[in-house]
């Protein structure tokens, strides 16, 4: 099978997993991508400085979108016509727009994928499918004048790819709750773990003497976008009570901020609660060093009230071998299908926030089964070898269903 990967906002160093093992199945598969995604990112050494910095603007992130997608549409033209793709897999929307525009047979079987964070089932069913859908792009934050474009191109792509692939069972729910879309023509395909990166045998003694994180004194990590849905607020609250059963405990906050205003609350949250010698605000971490973080930490938090699907931080810890506390929230508990993996909580319950972490920190064999849990199941369930004959099965419906450029497929595999 000849695939074509189009994804704006990639993960670069997820592109060789996610391509290896699709050539490994026998297939050949090229990646379209963007040399300008963030600042901090420099993706096989080519990097735009001027475009990477109009993300951190919403109006330039918009054109940054439209400048890849164009780009994009222009080298898949070129590529279709030389290569005759059977499958295109596009990631960005608005790429997968103008795809799906596309006449006859210019335009091959396209999937689409989509994700993001989406409101809770109880907000979806007490509202109209319309102000379902009108919920869901507040959820995504998006500004009032991206909203109408948006929602009418997330259903022309829903309504006219071959196949639709989602990252959880929530948000393919949601989506056939807002946009009517046959669930049979959508796919879930979980996000994966690079397990050979993220390895229980890291060591963060490093991390603790850089931070100032005494010897035997507890750590807990709160990894992700600092954002207001990523919950690390109610972390704040709940630590002067996990102090009065552990008064030593530090906690470490690790990512890019994305909303100034939060960090800033996140700070008078901290010197109105006299919690300075508690809190790290450790800010962007490069990716090779993250495996000493979650080494470093007795316990990983995750509090947020929303994710896309299994949010990559949960991966990356559990295949680190770490015991983790998440909201329970479905995307959350898509990441522990056996049940075992990880302790869940209603993060707007400060009392049952702390109880929950202060009963791993005194039960380091109950944290380790955890761990050890977790491990299993990464490498059994989000493992990229098992997530790319899911996806190959995708495009195998995909090319059943027909398209603009369906073509057999099977006399091409060595």
């Amino acid at each position: 099978m000849r695939v074509c990967i189009i994804d704006r906002a990639a993960g670069f160093e997820q592109i060789p997993m996610r391509l290896g093992p699709l050539r490994r199945l026998g297939h050949q598969v090229d990646f379209i991508y963007s040399p300008w995604p963030q600042a901090h990112i420099r993706p096989y050494g080519r990097h735009f400085r001027v475009l990477a910095a109009l993300n951190r603007w919403q109006l330039g992130h918009v054109l940054n979108k439209v400048l890849f997608s164009l780009v994009a549409l222009g080298k898949l033209l070129w590529r279709h016509w030389r290569r005759s793709y059977n499958v295109v897999h596009i990631e960005e929307p608005l790429a997968a727009f103008l795809a799906l525009l596309l006449p006859g047979s210019l335009r091959p079987v396209v999937v689409f994928s989509t994700m993001g964070p989406m409101p809770t089932e109880p907000q979806l069913s007490s509202v109209s499918p319309r102000e379902r859908q009108r919920l869901l792009f507040r959820t995504l934050a998006l500004p009032s004048y991206i909203n109408v474009p948006a929602r009418a191109m997330l259903a022309f792509n829903l309504r006219r790819a071959s196949r639709a692939v989602v990252n959880s069972e929530a948000l393919k729910a949601a989506l056939v709750a807002m946009f009517g879309v046959d669930p049979l023509r959508v796919d879930v395909v979980h996000a994966g773990a690079d397990t050979e990166t993220f390895r229980p045998e890291a060591d963060g003694c490093v991390v603790r003497e850089q931070h100032g994180v005494e010897r035997g004194a507890p750590l807990i990590l709160a990894m992700g976008p600092v954002q207001p849905r990523k919950g690390q607020l109610k972390l704040l609250q709940a630590l002067p009570l996990v102090l009065r059963r552990h008064p030593t405990t530090r906690v470490m906050l690790v990512g890019n901020v994305l909303s100034s205003s939060y960090e800033q609350a996140l700070r008078r949250s901290v010197a109105s609660r006299g919690l300075e010698r508690h809190v790290i605000f450790a800010g962007m971490v490069p990716r090779e060093e993250l495996p000493q973080y979650y080494a470093a930490a007795g316990a990983v938090v995750m509090l947020s009230s929303a994710e896309g699907g299994v949010a990559e931080v949960l991966l990356e810890a559990m295949s680190c071998g770490r015991p983790c506390l998440a909201s329970d929230i479905p995307n959350n508990r898509a990441a522990a299908p056996e049940g075992d993996e990880m302790l869940f909580v209603d993060p707007d319950d400060p009392e049952a926030v702390a109880s929950a972490i202060s009963g791993l920190l005194a039960d380091p064999v109950r944290s380790a089964e955890l761990g050890g849990n977790a491990r299993r199941t990464i490498l059994k369930y989000f493992h990229w070898d098992v997530l790319a004959r899911d996806l190959v099965a995708v495009y195998e419906r995909a090319l059943a269903a027909g398209g603009g450029g369906k073509r057999e497929y099977s006399r091409l595999v060595p």
